[in-house]
């Protein structure tokens, strides 16, 4: 799906310390899976900037996150 639009992409885990709203739902034995389909620019450093004070990601990236995540939901419908 994530090849579908970007085929030159690809998709890297990663693994963030921390914690999420998840663990809420995981109480009530609701699973949940992070997923963050953002396409970054080389220069940017999503590292120093998740969680930050001054925590951003371009716009471009949050659309390409949308469609993907649009992607995904209409195949598991």
């Amino acid at each position: 799906m994530l090849h579908e639009l970007d085929p030159e992409g690809v998709a890297v885990p990663l693994v963030l310390s921390g914690v999420t709203d998840a663990r809420f739902f995981s109480r009530l034995g609701i699973q949940t899976y992070g997923f963050i389909p953002l396409k970054l620019p080389d220069d940017f450093n999503f590292i120093r900037t998740i969680h930050a004070a001054d925590e951003r990601v371009p716009v471009e990236a949050l659309g390409f996150g949308m469609q993907a995540i649009f992607k995904a939901m209409q195949r598991f419908q």
